[in-house]
């Protein structure tokens, strides 16, 4: 049974709210101060448990010596990171070390933990200019090319920042990410427009690449309630519905390798400027794309 209800007012950490959608496993919330807010049914009723647990552990005498609390070590995780370099941006990583979680890589980590209250490590591709961010208990080396991730990749003249799953060039099973994710995209309306406007608002488009990245297919960009197919043929693009969208991603050269990204572009010379803010602006990115994230991992 769940145990939330559509026009009633909880609490979490964050003040009171009002639930505005729901279903068996996420719900939207309004907050008194206007903010709506994507999140699921699980997440809100831990923190509700937490917080009734916090109110009914009994509190030390005035008289009695307080338990001291326990240190907490400082999170320093990207503390080196003053910015990119020229130099990052090349065929390979021979001299950086931006994707370090001294660098960049635990900067951002950092703060999708302390933004998200959830636990988010770096993880650095060998050989690759290209870092991982995932929750540690959803993100596996062994197996990484099975779940989805948010990334961030530099070439010669730009970086890519965003959400990034993978499809086998074989017959997949329920070890893989990419089946929750075709169901979630194709099915859940809420989480459809959690992603429109996440693609209208910030300019995200879809990159679907085929055979290891070598074969651009198409670029997907949102359009009216729906989706806009531009092929990088530059033949007449389409447009389709997220339920078609979530069928050609499903069905489309199957055989052959998908990488699949959710991103944004900038470029070198830009991302080189924005110096530390760069991890700001990449970490707004992910956090938009958290709800497409959470329902892929499951």
């Amino acid at each position: 049974m769940n145990p939330f209800k559509i026009g009633d007012k909880y609490r979490n950490r964050d003040g009171e709210y009002e639930v505005i959608t729901l279903d068996a496993s996420k719900m939207t919330i309004r907050y008194s101060d206007g903010r709506v807010v994507e999140t699921t049914v699980q997440m809100q009723e831990r923190i509700r448990r937490n917080m009734q647990l916090d109110e009914n552990t009994p509190r030390p005498d005035e008289g009695s010596p307080r338990p001291r609390p326990k240190k907490r070590r400082p999170d320093k995780r990207g503390q080196n990171f003053e910015g990119l370099q020229s130099d990052d941006f090349q065929k390979g990583v021979a001299g950086t070390s931006w994707r370090s979680r001294g660098s960049l890589g635990g900067l951002l980590a950092r703060k999708m933990s302390n933004t998200t209250s959830q636990e988010f490590q770096s993880y650095s591709i060998y050989r690759r200019a290209e870092l991982h961010i995932a929750q540690p208990g959803h993100y596996h080396k062994s197996i990484r090319w099975r779940e989805a991730k948010f990334v961030l990749k530099l070439d010669s003249e730009r970086a890519r920042y965003g959400f990034y799953i993978e499809r086998s060039d074989e017959p997949i099973d329920h070890t893989w990410d990419w089946q929750r994710f075709i169901a979630s995209l194709g099915g859940d309306k809420a989480l459809q427009r959690s992603v429109s406007r996440a693609m209208t608002e910030i300019d995200l488009h879809w990159d679907v690449h085929f055979e290891g990245e070598t074969l651009l297919v198409a670029q997907v960009r949102a359009a009216d309630g729906g989706l806009r197919w531009e092929p990088a043929d530059e033949t007449d693009s389409e447009t389709m519905s997220w339920s078609d969208f979530a069928a050609r991603l499903s069905d489309l050269r199957l055989g052959s390798w998908c990488d699949l990204y959710l991103c944004k572009y900038m470029a070198k010379d830009d991302a080189i400027v924005a110096g530390v803010g760069l991890a700001d602006e990449v970490r707004r990115i992910y956090e938009a794309l958290l709800p497409l994230y959470q329902a892929s991992v499951g």
